[in-house]
């Protein structure tokens, strides 16, 4: 797959326009196109039954956002350096991001996540999560504090003990070919894997796809998967972490919110989720 269009939905918070500069680095590696999209709801009292919208409310918004837009590549430079759209839509921030992607061919949303203390509070506890939840293409989310740009070495979480024919690879290969990166696979079980790790790549069925990918099987022994995990990425030096939720048991739960309050996954580096 080929990465050509980039959306990034802001604010103007210094959260939103770190995760602008992060996606500004990839579009100018992979030759794309970003969108900047701001998205908005005007409230409406709902105890006003006569409320009556007025249409001028939303043109000095539109305009504000405008006058904003037309100062940003002042403040970052990089904007000068790739083509840029700049939309303001009137609807929820996540469905403004969901009706982009539906109408153009977005390859990859990245948004800014605002700093908390473990990965569910980050990611479930804002519209990052709805975003990558709900989006059809893969959604990357970076942390506040991100300031290095570099894709070293990427992780990600896979279960060996589960059908792996049909993974969602094309993005995690496309960036890690690009950034000439090293591939971490993360198997994190309970109890010793049953599974010889040179049998590795023929249960993940991948082998061929990254033959030409540097690449590292690991196989985690911890009775908690966000905590092998964590632990894995304390003392490795990882740039990015990609998830599987709906491929795998674990994630697809978090999504589901059952364990948002249990995880303990830090989200100290850009976090991928691919659907």
């Amino acid at each position: 797959m080929q990465i050509n269009n980039i959306l990034v939905p802001i604010d103007f918070s210094e959260c939103s326009l770190n995760a602008l500069r992060y996606a500004l680095t990839m579009a100018k590696d992979f030759k794309a196109k970003i969108t900047v999209i701001n998205g908005y709801k005007i409230p409406i009292p709902a105890a006003d039954i006569n409320y009556t919208f007025d249409p001028s409310i939303y043109d000095d918004y539109e305009k504000e956002m405008k006058e904003k837009f037309s100062l940003l590549p002042g403040k970052i430079p990089e904007l000068n350096m790739v083509e840029v759209e700049y939309k303001v839509e009137m609807a929820f921030p996540v469905e403004a991001v969901e009706q982009e992607i539906s109408e153009k061919r977005i390859d990859l949303v990245v948004m800014g996540t605002k700093g908390a203390s473990n990965l569910a509070e980050v990611v479930i506890g804002s519209n990052t999560f709805h975003v990558a939840k709900r989006a059809t293409c893969p959604v990357l989310a970076i942390p506040e504090n991100i300031k290095s740009r570099k894709i070293n070495n990427i992780a990600i979480a896979v279960d060996l003990n589960h059908e792996n024919k049909d993974l969602p690879l094309r993005m995690l290969i496309k960036i890690a070919e690009q950034y000439n990166a090293a591939v971490h696979f993360l198997h994190v079980s309970d109890k010793p894997s049953e599974i010889p790790y040179e049998q590795a790549w023929e249960v993940l069925a991948y082998k061929k796809e990254f033959s030409d990918i540097e690449n590292y099987f690991h196989f985690i022994e911890n009775k908690n998967i966000e905590e092998g995990i964590n632990d894995y990425l304390d003392h490795n030096d990882i740039d990015m972490l990609v998830l599987l939720p709906k491929k795998h048991p674990f994630f697809e739960k978090l999504f589901k919110r059952s364990v948002t309050r249990t995880m303990l996954l830090h989200a100290k580096i850009p976090l991928l989720t691919i659907n």
